[in-house]
């Protein structure tokens, strides 16, 4: 038990060292050129049974494969969550988030590598260590697109079970832009003195924000697939927060020099 123990906290740490946005080496991650990234610990409870959507506008001419959400289950509604998902007749579409290109649906996720399997994989352990959360992602991977400063990206969560948002408290884009560059969360990461840097993107006008408000349509029931076309009748949850994410462009290592 005690070995178990001491691989889960070893793992813990990983997890931990990933969200505080230490670019790991080549040899463990592709390099990636990040265009949009944020990450704030301001979590927002999205309730259960229904559908969030989050607004992304490039600003001048980016190439993006990658898109990932940051999702944590603290351990205040951990039981509920359980309970939620243990009278689900199944566990297809507990958790499904889809990519929208200028309203036309690009890419799913529904299930795969979604947080609900991250938490799930926790059940033997999570109730017997200090753990506040349970903090995990939900990515998209798909194609390499285009995007011009006219697109817009969209995505769409929906859930049978409630979860947490860490969000970052955001007047505007602008604002949103400035904190990237301050921070130094956008740029090329997996290499030494890798260039672009965020400065070097924001210079040039290359990087992607998100609006900072989390719109949501309320579900009656359970859904089997998002719609092809960006759904109607979303209406503002919260404003002047926008929920942590990463949109990039990753590159396989063979590539690195």
């Amino acid at each position: 038990m005690m070995v178990v123990l001491a691989v889960v906290a070893a793992s813990l740490l990983i997890v931990e060292y990933v969200f505080m946005h230490r670019p790991l080496p080549t040899l463990i991650l592709p390099t990636y050129v990040t265009y949009g990234y944020l990450y704030c610990n301001n979590d927002v409870v999205i309730p259960n049974g229904s559908m969030i959507v989050l607004y992304y506008h490039p600003h001048g001419d980016v190439e993006v494969n990658s898109i990932t959400i940051y999702v944590v289950f603290p351990a205040s509604i951990i039981n509920e969550v359980l309970s939620l998902y243990s009278r689900l007749p199944n566990s297809s579409g507990v958790m499904v988030m889809g990519v929208y290109v200028n309203g036309r649906l690009i890419a799913v996720n529904i299930n795969y590598s979604s947080p609900i399997e991250s938490l799930m994989g926790t059940l033997g352990f999570w109730q017997h260590l200090p753990i506040k959360a349970v903090e995990t992602t939900y990515y998209v991977n798909f194609p390499t697109i285009n995007l011009k400063p006219n697109d817009t990206i969209t995505i769409i969560i929906y859930s049978t079970i409630p979860y947490t948002l860490p969000s970052c408290k955001i007047n505007n884009e602008t604002e949103e832009g400035e904190l990237m560059v301050e921070n130094h969360w956008i740029g090329l990461f997996g290499l030494m003195n890798a260039t672009p840097t965020a400065e070097q993107l924001y210079e040039e006008g290359k990087y992607i924000t998100e609006e900072p408000v989390i719109y949501i349509i309320n579900v009656s029931k359970p859904i089997e697939g998002l719609p092809q076309e960006l759904p109607m009748g979303a209406r503002p949850f919260l404003t002047g927060i926008a929920p942590s994410y990463a949109i990039a462009q990753n590159i396989p290592v063979t590539n690195n020099k």
